[in-house]
C-alpha cells in the first residue's frame, strides 16, 4: 500500500536466486567432471525443486498482497456507492483510478472507469486512509476510513471499516515497518494522493 523497503520478492530475486544459480553452475561443473555421480544428480534435482518452490513462494506473496489491496479498495467502493447512484462494479474502477492504483494485477482486466462516474466520485470523495495496528507475529487490525460529501449536500460523512488480519495476510511493507522500525501503527493515505 505504501512505499515498501525491500520486498520478499526482491530479496528472493536479488539474493537467493543468484545463489541458487551459482550453486547450479557449480553442480553442472561437478557433473561434467564426474558424469554419473548419483550425489551430484540428486543435488541438481533438489536444486531444480528449490527453484520451483521459490517461484511458487513469490507468486503466493504477490497473491496475498493483491488480495489485501482488493479488499481495501472494495471497502472504499462500498462506502462510495452509498453516496453515488452507480453500481459498485462500475465505481470500483473509478476508485482504483482516483487512488492512483497502477498494479496490473488489479487493473489489468478492468475496463477504464466511466468518465462520468470518475467525475462524480472525484467530487464526492474527500479522503481515504488505511491504518494497520501491527504487532509482529500477532493478528493485525486494519481500519479503512473514507470521508465523502453526502449526496446532494455539503455535509461530510465518515465511514469506518475495521477488520482483523492474520499476521501472514498483513501487507509486507506494514510487517517490515512493524519488525524493523518498531512502528506498531502504520497509516497510508490512499486519497488524495501525494502531489495531487
Amino acid at each position: 500500500m505504501g512505499q515498501p523497503g525491500l520486498s520478499a520478492e526482491q530479496i528472493i530475486r536479488q539474493h537467493i536466486e543468484p545463489a541458487v544459480k551459482a550453486a547450479g553452475g557449480a553442480l553442472q561443473a561437478a557433473q561434467s567432471a564426474n558424469p554419473g555421480d548419483p550425489t551430484v544428480a540428486l543435488a541438481l534435482v533438489s536444486l531444480g525443486l528449490l527453484e520451483h518452490f521459490l517461484n511458487r513462494i513469490v507468486a503466493r506473496l504477490a497473491d496475498q498482497e493483491v488480495a489485501e489491496r482488493v479488499a481495501v479498495y472494495q471497502v472504499v467502493t462500498e462506502a462510495c456507492v452509498k453516496s453515488l447512484v452507480y453500481p459498485a462494479s462500475d465505481v470500483f474502477a473509478a476508485v482504483l483510478r482516483l487512488c492512483g492504483e497502477q498494479d496490473q494485477g488489479l487493473t489489468g482486466d478492468l475496463p477504464g472507469p466511466d468518465p462520468e462516474i470518475l467525475k462524480s466520485l472525484s467530487t464526492a470523495l474527500l479522503r481515504v486512509t488505511v491504518t494497520y495496528d501491527a504487532d509482529p507475529g500477532k493478528p493485525t487490525d486494519r481500519r479503512v476510513q473514507v470521508f465523502l460529501h453526502e449526496a446532494g449536500t455539503q455535509q461530510v460523512r465518515e465511514t469506518m471499516s475495521t477488520a482483523r488480519l492474520p499476521w501472514e495476510s498483513t501487507p509486507e511493507d506494514v510487517r517490515e515497518q512493524a519488525i524493523r522500525r518498531g512502528h506498531r501503527t502504520v497509516a497510508f493515505t490512499l486519497y488524495p494522493r501525494e502531489g495531487h
